[in-house]
């Protein structure tokens, strides 16, 4: 190993220091908001909605750990703790000790929710998009299905089948860059098994005392959002919201994305 292979070791691995993560967009005026991507994706990922909202929002949309430009070591597995570390570094050089909102798409959902729980970080409100949340037992339910584990040897065995299949997804789901690559197979399959599938965001939601706003996609194919309704109906901070669109940050999501921004009090599951 290289001199400063070993110091990321040390600094990182064994300090647990956070990494520094790059940053696609950012705008200098406005109230702070913080744009976190999904699996697979980067935080370009959200450009159409900042143009959007003008000059409204302090915008900061990093590439998350592993992706985009941002570092992508191999020796950690990708836990929404190593994500959420990374981000609220992010969050602390730009908007200090400001209170901000947080919005998220999918993987990054998750991520979002772990900042709310992080000492330091002042979330004012949550926008979650198409979160795939899974309580406890149906992540382990599913880590154990017979089917999921033989799928989940093959694409490890053969990472070509996954790349494979996530150019024909990202077709599927609107204008959401979607790279699943040699490049950043580590940091994609890590964070599947490790952030994704193995999660408590749901329970940490069934107590927040935050600001929630969760939206989902009509016709999204990929998250089932039955389980969160049913788990969360009972928070009077969380709202749900259907939107027109499938799993993707998209056109049609971004404007009712920014209605959320603008109109925080929408009519449960109305369409926006």
């Amino acid at each position: 190993m290289s001199f400063q292979t070993d110091f990321q070791h040390w600094w990182h691995g064994r300090l647990r220091r956070p990494f520094g993560l790059h940053v696609s967009i950012r705008t200098e005026e406005g109230t702070p908001l913080l744009l976190l991507h999904g699996l697979g994706s980067g935080g370009l990922a959200w450009q159409g909605l900042v143009r959007q909202t003008g000059s409204r929002w302090q915008v900061v949309a990093p590439d998350l750990l592993g992706f985009g430009r941002s570092p992508q070591p191999d020796f950690i597995d990708y836990t929404v703790d190593d994500h959420a570390k990374a981000v609220a570094k992010v969050i602390r050089q730009t908007y200090g000790r400001k209170r901000i909102t947080v919005m998220a798409h999918s993987m990054g959902c998750l991520v979002a929710i772990r900042l709310s729980q992080m000492r330091g970080v002042k979330i004012d409100r949550l926008i979650l998009y198409e979160p795939p949340l899974l309580s406890v037992a149906e992540a382990r339910r599913l880590k154990r299905l017979p089917r999921y584990k033989d799928l989940y040897r093959r694409a490890a065995e053969n990472p070509q089948v996954l790349m494979t299949f996530s150019k024909l997804l990202a077709r599927v789901i609107s204008e959401t860059p979607f790279n699943v690559s040699s490049d950043n197979w580590l940091p994609n399959e890590r964070s599947l098994r490790n952030t994704i599938l193995r999660q408590d965001a749901i329970e940490v939601l069934e107590n927040i005392r935050i600001r929630t706003d969760i939206a989902y996609g009509r016709f999204d194919f990929i998250v089932d959002s039955k389980s969160a309704r049913r788990k969360l109906k009972k928070n009077p901070f969380i709202h749900f919201h259907q939107i027109n669109d499938t799993h993707g940050v998209s056109r049609l999501s971004n404007g009712a994305l920014v209605k959320l921004l603008d109109k925080p009090r929408l009519t449960e599951t109305k369409p926006v």
